[in-house]
């Protein structure tokens, strides 16, 4: 271990990170896409919160920070959320993971940054309970799926084709509803006013209750115009905005991310917002989904976490990933968070360890 160096990211790194990316992630990402998520885009850093491992002139791991500003009850933090772990193949079970995890923990103990919170798979989940995190829980993701055999490369083509025809007629008869006499939904390019408006109105309100396990609010990306403008401008992804007016005035927003993996369509329900009384609300996200979905009818699935009341998915035939038909072939998302420094387990009375105390979507999703 002492033949290796762990030090902060420096500007000079970047192609060799970009490089190590290809090798240990398997995918292309290009600077674009590094300076929106950790450089100069983000307006969270002055620096990429990242640390670096060297050995003999060459970048043989790093462990990568992506920051966000976080509304606490009243008060906005900065936190970390570790993605984009990389070690070398070749330089694997030399406790490099664990070293630079420390080094970025101590490092930033005495800096801005409160907590930090995560989505780690099962390989990488107990190195993060080593390291001082803790399981918050198992997060929900709710799917309409089209095309059942886009869940796994494994179905034989004869039951291809019966769960396709199954899946043909439990959505025939849950035909999206159009949209009421009183709403008129558009769809914008962006929209990061209007979104923000919503934010503020919704936030005020406290119409969040339902969404945060019983608390009046919960833990969440501050979604300011600061927040959209950057979040809806990822290199990788493209975003369109539904917007609901009801008498010509913004009632709610869905925010729908879209993006291409070699042959398969990707669709996620990006963000929720809406205001006024549950019932106009639900009308409202109604007449969205309805939109959304027509437009992308030619997506093997569409993703949602977050945001939207059950009662409104299941109109619409989402399913949870947590409860069979598609607990089976589905993976788990597991969250973990820890304080940094000496921040306390408690902020402005939201237990970081309470899966109640949060309120996300894919919006705080590092990868979409």
């Amino acid at each position: 271990m002492t033949d290796y160096e762990i030090r902060p990211f420096r500007s000079d790194d970047r192609a060799a990170y970009l490089d190590l990316y290809e090798t240990v992630l398997d995918a292309d990402r290009d600077p674009a896409w590094f300076e929106w998520k950790y450089g100069a885009d983000n307006p969270y850093v002055d620096e990429p919160a990242i640390v670096v491992a060297y050995r003999d002139g060459e970048l043989v791991g790093a462990r990568s920070f992506f920051a966000l500003r976080m509304a606490t009850g009243e008060t906005a933090r900065l936190a970390l959320q570790p993605s984009d772990a990389m070690v070398h193949p070749d330089h694997r079970r030399q406790g490099l993971f664990s070293r630079m995890t420390r080094d970025a923990l101590s490092r930033y103990a005495d800096r801005a940054p409160a907590f930090c919170f995560n989505f780690p798979n099962h390989m990488s989940l107990p190195a993060n309970l080593k390291l001082g995190w803790e399981v918050v829980g198992d997060l929900t993701t709710h799917y309409r799926v089209h095309d059942p055999a886009a869940l796994t490369d494994a179905v034989p083509a004869p039951l291809a084709s019966a769960l396709q025809a199954a899946a043909d007629t439990f959505y025939r008869f849950r035909t999206p509803d159009a949209a009421g006499a009183d709403l008129a939904v558009s769809r914008q390019e962006s929209a990061p006013e209007t979104l923000a408006a919503l934010y503020r109105t919704e936030h005020a309100g406290g119409h969040a209750t339902e969404r945060a396990g019983g608390h009046a609010d919960g833990i969440h990306a501050l979604r300011d115009e600061t927040f959209y403008e950057w979040r809806l401008a990822a290199p990788d992804w493209t975003y369109e905005t539904y917007v609901a007016d009801r008498s010509g005035e913004p009632t709610a927003a869905l925010v729908v991310a879209r993006a291409h993996r070699g042959s398969v369509t990707t669709v996620r329900i990006l963000d929720a917002l809406a205001v006024g009384a549950s019932s106009d609300r639900n009308e409202a996200y109604a007449a969205l989904l309805a939109s959304v979905l027509a437009d992308h009818a030619d997506a093997p699935l569409v993703a949602v976490r977050g945001g939207l009341p059950d009662s409104v998915l299941r109109r619409f035939g989402f399913l949870p990933d947590t409860s069979p038909p598609l607990s089976p072939v589905s993976s788990t998302t597991t969250m973990v968070a820890r304080p940094i420094g000496d921040a306390d387990w408690t902020l402005d009375g939201y237990d970081l360890r309470d899966p109640g105390s949060w309120r996300l979507t894919f919006a705080e999703l590092d990868s979409a």
